[in-house]
């Protein structure tokens, strides 16, 4: 089959899209942050993605289309996702979560794949093919271990310390200095009214106050971990092939220490299994997604990783989002 493949990876913070030839040359590589999405329907996404794919590749001819969103946490939200898509479009076309992104890029299909980026969840894959999940559930309730939960409970760990009259000083001015507010309980508040990509990106200053010794950010850290290791646990018990796992996310690319951490949470509780961490951004699996739908076994390129602030073709917001079936 002839044409470019084309991978897009919709995370909590960016979408990141790659389009690469059969011969392995990267074609377009665009970033935007990801914004509109999250309450989006199913078929406002779609449209988004037409957008996405158009903005890429102009009038080229594609071959096929991987998509990694996050959101698309069971195999019916990938499928209601595939289902608005696949008609835009006349190539074959694959939707799945974003984390399961990770193993392909490593060439580790059948691996456990664990994301702590914005949110965390951990995709497996059972006994009969099936992907498995755990995790995902938002940062109300879930994604812990990764930056939202993270940050969610060490503001909860600070609180709790100033009500007992014994607050955390360190976390305190990390905390207070990266949200740019004077008082810990504005720390709440900017939780609740400030976007979820500003506020998950205040885990860099709780990575800093653990090395300079606070409690709090030192016991958030460590349970952070647990948390993710916890998530593979699930899977492995519910019957996932365990002999690797795939980490990415901003959180363990950019914290080695945390990832170190994470991987060695995971191995005492699973015990000897492979665990690496994802370099190179994840879009690379939805390359090789995409690679393998239109029949091809061509290389998977290395190509940069953009910032969510670099210059970029112009990609389509949606102006009006509703709430979908299914939602992270």
């Amino acid at each position: 089959m002839t044409g470019l493949l084309v991978g897009i990876d919709v995370g909590g913070t960016k979408t990141h899209l790659r389009a690469q030839s059969t011969t392995g040359r990267i074609t377009a590589d665009l970033v935007t942050p990801t914004t509109g999405w999250h309450a989006a329907t199913w078929s406002t996404r779609a449209d988004l993605l037409v957008d996405w794919v158009g903005s890429a590749v102009g009038g080229a001819a594609v071959a096929a289309v991987a998509v990694g969103a996050r959101g698309c946490d069971t195999e019916e939200q990938a499928r209601d996702l595939g289902d608005a898509f696949a008609p835009r479009v006349s190539v074959p076309v694959v939707v799945v979560n974003d984390a399961q992104l990770l193993g392909p890029a490593l060439d580790r299909d059948g691996s456990i794949c664990l994301i702590a980026g914005t949110g965390s969840i951990a995709v497996g894959q059972g006994p009969d093919g099936r992907p498995l999940f755990a995790g995902g559930h938002g940062w109300l309730v879930g994604d812990d271990g990764g930056g939202t939960g993270l940050v969610r409970e060490a503001v909860r760990g600070l609180l709790q310390s100033q009500d007992h009259g014994d607050r955390d000083e360190i976390l305190f001015r990390y905390l207070c200095a990266a949200a740019g507010v004077d008082d810990s309980q504005d720390l709440a508040t900017a939780l609740a009214s400030r976007p979820l990509a500003e506020w998950s990106g205040w885990a860099a200053a709780l990575f800093r106050a653990a090395g300079d010794g606070s409690p709090v950010a030192g016991r958030t850290v460590a349970a952070g971990a647990r948390s993710l290791a916890e998530l593979v646990r699930a899977l492995v018990r519910r019957g996932a092939e365990s002999r690797s796992v795939v980490m990415g996310g901003g959180v363990v690319t950019a914290q080695p220490s945390y990832a170190a951490l994470v991987a060695d949470r995971i191995r005492g509780t699973v015990g000897a299994v492979e665990v690496l961490v994802l370099e190179e951004p994840p879009v690379a699996g939805a390359v090789r997604l995409a690679g393998q739908l239109a029949g091809t076994t061509a290389p998977v390129a290395a190509g940069p990783a953009p910032s969510a602030d670099s210059p970029t073709a112009p990609l389509r917001q949606p102006s009006v989002p509703s709430s979908p079936k299914g939602t992270s």
